[in-house]
């Protein structure tokens, strides 16, 4: 699939896809006849996993490490979950 494919189902712009990219947390994209990036499944879905990890503040070092251990990325935004849940419990409840 195509850069706009994955912006559409990712919801992010194609600067940020690059970027990832270039920062080599997806696997080597694949270019097809026309030279054209040809994104996977897979891709996509390692882009909503980065993504959600930055929704939930994970740095790129954690991002990095993580890249091809899903478990532990999983574990990890469990753990942020975690952390979000009781920022707003003390805030909303003064816990």
């Amino acid at each position: 699939m195509q850069i706009k494919d994955v912006e559409q189902l990712t919801g992010m712009p194609r600067a940020n896809i690059r970027y990832y990219e270039k920062q080599g947390l997806l696997d080597r994209t694949i270019r097809n006849e026309f030279n054209y990036r040809d994104y996977t499944e897979e891709d996509v879905r390692q882009l909503q996993r980065i993504k959600l990890l930055r929704m939930l503040e994970g740095s790129m070092e954690d991002i990095k490490e993580m890249k091809n251990d899903v478990p532990k990325m999983e574990e990890t935004i469990l753990k942020l979950l975690s952390d979000l849940t009781e920022t707003v419990e003390e805030i909303i409840y003064k816990k």
